[in-house]
C-alpha cells in the first residue's frame, strides 16, 4: 500500500511539474493580437502543418509539443511567456487567410513575429528539436525587434529622400 502512494505522489509531482512548463498563449488569434497591442509585446505565431481527411484536421504531428516543440525547458518557458504573447494553430485553421495572402510561408511549421501593430519582423521555418537552436531563433527575432521597421523607414525616407544609405536599409529590409 505504501509503495502505491509514493507511486502515485510521485506521478502527480511529474505531472504537476510538466504542466508548470507549458507555455501561455491566447486562445485566439483575435485575442493574441489585443493583447500584443495592449502589453506592447510581439506576437510569436507558431502554424503547424495539418492533414485534412474527410472534413477532419489531423496533426503532423502525433502529440502537441511545448510551443511546439519537443523541449522542457524552464528558462524557455519563462523567455517565451515574459517576451512574447504566443498562438499556435494549423495551417487549416481558416483565420490565416488573411495572413496567407500577405505573408509567402514556404513549409511548415513557421514560427511568424509579429509587432504590436500587426506588422512581420521575422520568420522562421522548420521543426526545432533542441534548445540551443531554439533560443538562437529567439536571439533573432528579438535582434530583429530591435530594428526599425519598414514603417519608421518610410517616414524617416519621406524626411530624407536623398540618404541612399536609408533606400538601402528600406530595399534591403523589404526583401526580408
Amino acid at each position: 500500500m505504501k509503495n502505491f502512494l509514493l507511486v502515485i505522489a510521485c506521478c502527480i509531482a511529474f505531472y504537476s511539474h510538466s504542466f508548470g512548463q507549458r507555455i501561455k498563449t491566447a486562445r485566439t488569434l483575435k485575442i493574441a493580437y489585443e493583447s500584443s497591442l495592449q502589453q506592447k509585446r510581439p506576437l510569436m505565431l507558431t502554424i503547424h502543418s495539418a492533414i485534412v481527411k474527410g472534413g477532419i484536421v489531423k496533426n503532423y504531428y502525433p502529440h502537441p509539443p511545448l510551443v511546439y516543440t519537443n523541449i522542457r525547458s524552464e528558462d524557455l518557458t519563462e523567455r517565451l511567456d515574459n517576451n512574447f504573447i504566443n498562438y499556435t494553430t494549423q495551417s487549416a485553421d481558416t483565420v490565416l487567410a488573411a495572413i496567407f495572402q500577405e505573408i509567402e510561408v514556404e513549409s511548415f511549421p513557421v514560427y511568424l513575429f509579429f509587432r504590436p501593430n500587426k506588422e512581420l519582423y521575422y520568420r522562421s521555418y522548420g521543426y526545432i528539436r533542441d534548445k540551443p537552436a531554439y533560443m538562437k531563433m529567439l536571439d533573432a527575432a528579438d535582434e530583429a525587434y530591435k530594428s526599425k521597421s519598414i514603417a519608421e523607414l518610410v517616414n524617416a525616407y519621406l524626411a530624407d529622400p536623398n540618404n541612399k544609405e536609408l533606400i538601402r536599409r528600406l530595399i534591403d529590409k523589404r526583401k526580408s
